[in-house]
């Protein structure tokens, strides 16, 4: 079987790139596995659709609760010599070498829907099963870019996110930081519309000079002929020491 993880497909059909010159072209990149991307998003949606549905909730419950005693345990060790660096401030946080695979890199806060999950790095099914994904190569949380996750339309996970409206708060949580996202937008998109999760959602050849945060998951539930997502934009952000933000105690 042939190796189709994101960084195997981008070697198959992209030349490496020169430093900056990359940040075009990582726009490109991104678009061309976003197709994976959208597959994954609806994993095996309608074959493993009862699982979903039925029962899933405890197991997201058991693992998230794992992945939360992990994530508070320490700093998140990194694929390189270095750790995740975070610079704190609106123009976002430097990935200095990325995450492990599998390790939850943020905590991931939806007050409009009452859930929060552990976000772990990946989207390789045995990594989402149970909990939402981010996409490597895409920025991280807080990073100028655009922060992307997808989740299974499953109960305990991205079952509600269509309720999200235009205005309502993202809480993501960091080991240094928190940051605040708003929602910009809700779309249901076709499958081919892969620029959105493009640095510049919508834009995939334009350069991002925001941080920004898009979820994505299939649409309609337990179905995956089309895909919800939700854009929005960093507001603003603190230290994790200040405590969590005033939009999670309202």
């Amino acid at each position: 079987m042939s190796d189709d993880s994101p960084r195997a497909v981008v070697r198959r059909r992209t030349h490496r790139p020169a430093r900056w010159s990359l940040v075009r072209r990582r726009a490109s990149t991104v678009v061309i596995v976003a197709g994976a991307l959208i597959v994954v998003a609806g994993v095996t949606g309608l074959t493993a659709a009862a699982n979903l549905l039925w029962g899933h909730t405890d197991d997201v419950r058991a693992a998230q609760h794992a992945l939360a005693e992990r994530f508070d345990a320490s700093d998140p060790p990194a694929a390189g010599p270095q750790g995740v660096g975070e610079r704190g401030n609106l123009a976002a946080a430097r990935r200095v070498s990325p995450p492990l695979p599998g390790y939850p890199v943020a905590r991931l806060d939806i007050p409009r829907i009452g859930e929060k999950w552990l976000v772990v790095e990946g989207i390789k099914e045995k990594f989402i099963a149970d909990a939402p994904g981010h996409f490597p190569g895409t920025a991280m949380a807080g990073e100028v870019g655009n922060f992307v996750v997808i989740g299974h339309r499953a109960k305990g996970l991205f079952w509600d996110l269509d309720k999200l409206r235009h205005g309502d708060p993202i809480v993501v949580q960091t080991h240094q930081r928190w940051y605040v996202y708003q929602v910009a937008e809700r779309k249901v998109v076709r499958p081919e519309a892969m620029d959105e999760i493009a640095p510049v959602a919508g834009q995939p050849h334009a350069v991002p000079t925001k941080a920004s945060l898009t979820l994505t998951t299939c649409e309609p539930r337990l179905g995956n002929s089309r895909r919800l997502v939700v854009h929005a934009d960093l507001v603003r952000s603190q230290p994790r020491s200040d405590g969590p933000p005033r939009e999670l105690s309202s």
